[in-house]
């Protein structure tokens, strides 16, 4: 579990909390889980170029990188809207040494 969430995962109770807080607190939390998700998404796509990848892998990880932190800001940009904290940054993960 511990790896998942160091790679933005959320927690079971988390995503459960979505159905019973007021809407717009479940928006909140919404946004936040999904910042900390896509944060993971860019680390993990940018792991992958350590591993000089082959084109077709390098071409997707790229790509996942572009249109995660495009969404990292219209997710920051609705929170701001909602006077509501944006989470911070991800620390950094390494892939294990082969």
């Amino acid at each position: 579990a511990g790896m998942a969430q160091g790679m933005g995962m959320a927690r079971q109770a988390e995503v459960e909390r979505l159905s019973t807080l007021p809407v717009p607190q479940a928006e909140i939390l919404f946004l936040q889980l999904m910042h900390r998700h896509h944060q993971g998404g860019v680390m993990m796509a940018e792991q992958v170029f350590e591993t000089n990848p082959q084109i077709d892998v390098a071409r997707m990880a790229q790509g996942i990188v572009s249109g995660q932190r495009l969404e990292l800001k219209i997710i920051e940009s609705f929170l701001r809207q909602r006077n509501a904290s944006i989470p911070a940054t991800l620390p950094p993960m390494r892939m294990p040494a082969k």
